[in-house]
């Protein structure tokens, strides 16, 4: 299949973290990028394919996203301590 470009601006101090990830996974740019396109697409995919549940509040939902949300930023913060 044909390829496609994609061309970003990031400031500075993104771009070193980017730079350190990729050293850190032995990883190119192409490579980390195109993994976190897949992922969040595939995540998406996910959530689209599970049927909401009349029983479920729209309230029950925020908060269990709040809590997601929390657990996700404890993983990444850890994730930058290593």
């Amino acid at each position: 299949m044909p390829e496609k470009n994609l061309a970003i601006r990031v400031d500075e101090e993104l771009f070193k973290k980017v730079k350190v990830r990729l050293a850190q996974n032995g990883m190119t740019l192409k490579d980390y990028i195109v993994s976190l396109i897949e992922k969040d697409l595939q995540d998406k995919i996910k959530l689209q394919a599970v049927p909401l549940d009349s029983t479920v509040s729209e309230t029950s939902l925020k908060e269990a996203q709040k809590i997601l949300d929390f657990v996700s930023d404890i993983m990444n913060n850890q994730s930058k301590g290593k």
